[in-house]
């Protein structure tokens, strides 16, 4: 009969600590830290273009986009007269062996020749990268 009642004791002050009542406020005052410190910030300028696919069809079109310009702020990104407003930023750090695309098979030491490691970023608007 103790042992029942030792049990029986531990069993409810095990429910009583180990249970308690979250708020709502508690889980929705967590918020991801703001970043002022966007390393490609300012007005860029395409100098140049490498077109991967051979049978894309507006390849000229294309080569005429050099020397257009680009404008990267933290609230704003415009890209040939289009303007995505509050843009998502993401920073991945990768290597030569990151895929940039599986359906062309391309890996970034395809692309580029350095063998270190590059800072990947990433422009997201609307849940699509731009």
């Amino acid at each position: 009969m103790k042992k029942f009642l030792f049990i029986f004791v531990i069993l409810i002050l095990t429910m009583s600590i180990g249970c308690s009542k979250v708020s709502g406020k508690d889980t929705q005052a967590i918020k991801a830290p703001d970043n002022n410190n966007l390393k490609i910030k300012g007005v860029w300028s395409i100098e140049d273009i490498s077109i991967l696919d051979n049978e894309i069809e507006n390849k000229e079109e294309i080569m005429n986009l050099k020397s257009s310009l680009i404008s990267i702020t933290n609230n704003k990104f415009s890209i040939l007269n289009k303007v995505y407003s509050n843009p998502k930023y993401k920073l991945k750090v990768v290597d030569e062996t990151y895929v940039l695309s599986y359906e062309l098979n391309l890996k970034l030491g395809d692309v580029l020749e350095e063998e270190s490691k590059l800072d990947l970023i990433s422009i997201i608007d609307s849940n699509t990268i731009v």
